[in-house]
């Protein structure tokens, strides 16, 4: 089954997520980082940014080259220092990364203070991002006809490359 596409924003900004399991050992690593970002949006805005253990949140503007083919290098760039400098193979981040499309200055700022703040670590992220998703679901009505409905599926616990 084919994954959703990225969905676009029109003003080119983005809170972008990113999680692993251990993406920061020192603060050198988070400086690496640092710094990388930098040198990858240099034809964008970095308006903020949350360094976790396990989880980057990021409130960018897109370079010219557009989201994907700006943090493609970034990551790519990051998981090779890492995996150097702390003598692991293996992936860096769980999945792709998250983006979701930031259209007006009202939602830029709601966006950097729950990343100041650390609310984005709770439910609201999770409802945006990985939170309930639907499905049809045919039920029988009792002159045997389907009727559609809709079910809630809770976000899977299992990491994804086991599914």
């Amino acid at each position: 089954m084919a994954r959703k596409a990225r969905e676009l924003s029109k003003s080119g900004m983005y809170r972008v997520t990113l999680r692993g399991e251990e993406l920061f050992k020192s603060d050198a690593d988070k400086a690496v980082f640092r710094e990388l970002l930098t040198k990858y949006f240099e034809t964008g805005e970095i308006y903020g940014m949350s360094l976790e253990k396990t989880e980057i949140d990021l409130v960018v503007k897109e370079g010219e080259n557009g989201i994907s083919m700006t943090m493609k290098p970034l990551i790519t760039s990051y998981a090779r220092y890492f995996n150097k400098a702390h003598s692991v193979t293996g992936k860096l981040f769980s999945g792709r990364f998250i983006s979701v499309p930031i259209e007006t200055e009202e939602e830029k700022a709601e966006q950097l203070e729950l990343i100041k703040s650390g609310t984005v670590k709770q439910a609201g992220r999770r409802a945006a991002h990985t939170g309930t998703q639907k499905r049809v679901v045919e039920k029988k009505t009792e002159n045997n006809q389907p009727e559609e409905g809709v079910e809630k599926i809770k976000p899977r616990s299992l990491p994804s490359w086991l599914l």
